[in-house]
């Protein structure tokens, strides 16, 4: 995992390999760490995200759900196909608001004259 600031308050949080039960620990610890220097929007570039278990949805899920309870926003980009599948078999396809283009997750998240809304594709 790799965090690349856009601004005092965007991070782009790049997840690459494998999101399972032997590293979600870890994962939800280094956001957490990220989190604390005071980011309010986020988005989850998760296009080299090979495999995804159950462990690693639960992870995602408490990630984006801890985020809204704050009040920081945060979208997700580049679902590969095999993350696609396991979230479609868990019917969570829709939970996540995503966005198409990392380019677009970062004009939406960076417009000062709109607001935010979550888009599901």
């Amino acid at each position: 995992m790799s965090f690349e600031p856009v601004s005092e308050s965007l991070v782009i949080v790049r997840i690459e390999g494998e999101l399972d039960l032997y590293n979600t620990s870890d994962f939800k610890n280094e956001i957490t760490e990220i989190q604390s220097k005071g980011y309010t929007a986020f988005i989850l570039e998760l296009s080299r995200l090979r495999y995804i278990d159950s462990s690693g949805i639960g992870a995602l899920i408490h990630i984006y759900t801890q985020q809204k309870k704050t009040g920081r926003r945060m979208l997700f980009v580049g679902f590969s196909p095999q993350v696609e599948r396991v979230l479609g078999y868990t019917s969570l396809t829709g939970f996540f608001p995503t966005c198409p283009t990392l380019d677009t997750a970062l004009l939406q998240l960076t417009s000062s004259t709109e607001t935010y809304h979550e888009h599901k594709h």
